[in-house]
C-alpha cells in the first residue's frame, strides 16, 4: 500500500514539473501587411500556442526571456514570418516549432549553443537566420529535409568546421552565409550535395557563398567541384597565402574577394586562379616584384585587378630605397 502510494505521489509530481510554467514575462506581436492587429503580454504559461492570434497574421514577433523551445512549444498552421530574436534562447528541441506552412524564420542574437538533429525538418523555410549565438556544434542531420530553404544564415557564430551533409536535404540553397566564425579550412568536394542537387535538378538560381571574417588558411583545390556557376564567393579577412589554380577548374565564377589576407603572391596560372569576372585582393602584403606580375597580366588579360594600394606601397619602398642610396653616399662622400 505504502509502495502504490509512493508511486502516484511520484506521477503526481512529474505531471506538476511537466506543466510548470515555460514561458514567463513574454510578449506576442502579429502582423498583417506591417500593420500591428495583435497584441498580447504573457506572465506564465506552460505553451504559446495557446496565447497565438486566432485569426491569421502574416508575422509574429515574440520577445521576452525563453531560455528553452521545447517539443510543442509553437504550432500554427499558416505563418509568413516567425521572430525571435534575442530571447536568450539557449536550447531548440526537435518538434518545438510546428508550422504548415512558413518562408522565413528568424533566431539571431539568442545563446544558442548547438543545433541538433531534425530540428527544422518539418518546417518548409525559405529563409533561415541562425546569427548572432554561441553556436559550436552543427548535427550532420541538422537541415535535413528542408527542401525549400534558399537561404541560410550562420554568421556571427563559433563554428570551426563546414559539414558537406548541411547541404544534402537542401537542394535549393542559393546563399550559404558564415562570415565571422571559426573556420579553418574549406575541404574538399564540402560542397558536392549542393553541385549535385542542382546538376539534378537543374537549378539555375545563382549561388552565393560567404566565408569571410575566419580563419581559413586552406581552400581545397577540390572544395568546389561539381558546381558549374558561381555568383560570389568572399574570402576576405581571413588567413589565406594563396589559392591553387585548380580551384575553380569549369566554374564560372561572378565575383572573388580575397583582400585580407596573408596573400605575398599568386603561385600558378593567373589565368585561372583569378578567372572571377569581378576580383578584389586589397589590402594583402604583395611582394613588390609578384605585384609587377600582377599588374602585366591585368593589363594583358584586360581584366581590371584592385592593386592601388599595394602600389603605392611598392611605389614607397623605392623611393625610400633610393633615400637612403643617396644618404649612404652622402656619408661616404
Amino acid at each position: 500500500m505504502c509502495c502504490k502510494q509512493f508511486v502516484i505521489l511520484l506521477s503526481l509530481l512529474s505531471t506538476a514539473i511537466s506543466k510548470e510554467a515555460r514561458f514567463e514575462n513574454v510578449e506576442i506581436n502579429g502582423y498583417d501587411l506591417s500593420k500591428l492587429v495583435y497584441s498580447k503580454k504573457i506572465e506564465k504559461a506552460f505553451s504559446l500556442t495557446e496565447n497565438l492570434p486566432k485569426n491569421y497574421v502574416d508575422k509574429l514577433v515574440i520577445s521576452g526571456n525563453i531560455p528553452v523551445l521545447h517539443e510543442g512549444a509553437l504550432n500554427l498552421k499558416e505563418l509568413d514570418e516567425l521572430v525571435m530574436e534575442n530571447c536568450k534562447i539557449r536550447e531548440i528541441q526537435p518538434g518545438a516549432i510546428n508550422v504548415g506552412e512558413m518562408r522565413k524564420l528568424s533566431l539571431n542574437r539568442n545563446l544558442i549553443t548547438e543545433i541538433k538533429p531534425h530540428v527544422f525538418s518539418n518546417l518548409s523555410l525559405f529563409v533561415l537566420d541562425l546569427s548572432k549565438n554561441n553556436i559550436n556544434k552543427i548535427d550532420s542531420n541538422a537541415f535535413n529535409d528542408m527542401s525549400n530553404l534558399m537561404t541560410l544564415n550562420l554568421g556571427w557564430n563559433n563554428i570551426d568546421r563546414i559539414d558537406s551533409n548541411w547541404f544534402r536535404g537542401a537542394p535549393e540553397l542559393t546563399h550559404f552565409t558564415m562570415h565571422h566564425n571559426s573556420i579553418q579550412e574549406v575541404p574538399d568536394k564540402v560542397f558536392h550535395y549542393l553541385a549535385e542537387n542542382r546538376n539534378s535538378k537543374q537549378i539555375s538560381t545563382s549561388l552565393g557563398i560567404v566565408l569571410d571574417h575566419n580563419k581559413i588558411k586552406t581552400v581545397h583545390p577540390g572544395a568546389f567541384k561539381g558546381l558549374k556557376e558561381i555568383e560570389m564567393v568572399w574570402l576576405h579577412d581571413n588567413l589565406l597565402q594563396g589559392l591553387d589554380e585548380n580551384t575553380w577548374e569549369s566554374i564560372h565564377l561572378r565575383q572573388l574577394t580575397l583582400g585580407n589576407n596573408n596573400i605575398t603572391c599568386f603561385e600558378g596560372d593567373l589565368d585561372k586562379i583569378l578567372s572571377a569576372d569581378k576580383i578584389s585582393v586589397e589590402p594583402n602584403p604583395f611582394d613588390c616584384a609578384c605585384l609587377e606580375k600582377l599588374m602585366g597580366w591585368s593589363k594583358q588579360s584586360k581584366k581590371s585587378i584592385d592593386l592601388f594600394y599595394a602600389d603605392n606601397e611598392c611605389k614607397l619602398k623605392d623611393i625610400r630605397r633610393r633615400i637612403d642610396n643617396l644618404n649612404k653616399a652622402f656619408d661616404n662622400y
